[in-house]
């Protein structure tokens, strides 16, 4: 029985190979989020599909803004006048100065407007192919800032974020090799190659997907919010960090939650109890 219980030890204490499963976001390495910059009427938009660097994705109005950019114009001309009537006039010097110095302010005034009315236009910053857009979106339709109105993406290049538990991290290396499995079975299986892996814990889930709240797999705390921005994605209830897989990118590959299997480092199962028992010790006792 003592060989026995030897053999049990020396079994358990072997460094054995294993896999890390984990929930992953499979999106576009490269994406662009279109929101209007401020509250304003939808002029023009693109179509779905294919977009060069520099096309315009969506031209919006801002009535006010537009109004004060007028009034900065005709108050402009209106001085030009005034300050034209008094070249020549001794006794105008003052004035004309008096003027100039109302110019410049109303000039001020109007780059100033017209700064922000050059923000509606939105434009493609890279060639991709643009998807997700908010089918609810007309012309003449008024949007705010925090809403996300259509997602331009390069479809060349796709990887999959991974949220490793913090007690698994140290098992990773870069190169290992890495399944995802879209969630449900939707959707083809893809091998990917882990290529980066974060120093520091997330402080927010990197989109709200992972939230069990939605649907995922991560327990979370803060209030819930709804939509996607920045104030959507709550603060994990324990440590993760992301690890950053890169897949290839069939044809019609779109973004989608998903599981990953990532190869890991071996270690003995009694390492591993041990590490366990102190992470809770450490826990337990406030250190």
């Amino acid at each position: 029985s003592l060989l026995v219980l030897l053999a049990v030890l020396a079994g358990l204490a072997l460094p054995w190979p294993g896999r890390i499963t984990a929930p992953g976001w499979l999106h576009a390495e490269r994406s662009q989020a279109v929101h209007a910059p401020m509250p304003a009427r939808i002029v023009r938009l693109a179509s779905p599909g294919p977009v060069a660097a520099g096309a315009e994705l969506m031209a919006l109005a801002a009535p006010e803004i537009e109004q004060r950019a007028d009034q900065a114009r005709l108050a402009i001309a209106s001085l030009d006048r005034q300050i034209r009537q008094t070249v020549g006039l001794t006794e105008g010097a003052a004035e004309r100065l008096a003027l100039l110095e109302q110019r410049v302010a109303r000039q001020a005034d109007l780059a100033a407007a017209s700064a922000e009315l050059a923000r509606l236009r939105v434009a493609a910053a890279f060639a991709g192919e643009l998807t997700d857009i908010d089918p609810g979106l007309r012309a003449g339709s008024w949007v705010s800032p925090g809403q996300v109105l259509m997602v331009l993406v390069d479809p060349h290049d796709w990887v999959v974020d991974a949220l490793v538990p913090q007690q698994a991290i140290d098992r990773l290396r870069l190169g290992a090799h890495v399944r995802f499995r879209p969630w449900r079975g939707h959707g083809v299986v893809l091998a990917g190659t882990v290529v980066d892996i974060d120093q520091d814990r997330i402080g927010r889930l990197p989109h709200p997907l992972f939230d069990v709240e939605r649907g995922g797999q991560l327990a979370t705390r803060g209030p819930v919010a709804t939509g996607h921005g920045e104030a959507a994605r709550r603060e994990p209830r324990d440590g993760y960090y992301r690890v950053r897989i890169r897949v290839p990118a069939p044809a019609g590959l779109r973004e989608m939650a998903g599981q990953v299997l990532i190869d890991a480092q071996p270690r003995s199962l009694l390492a591993q109890w041990g590490r366990g028992v102190m992470a809770v010790w450490v826990r337990e006792s406030g250190f």
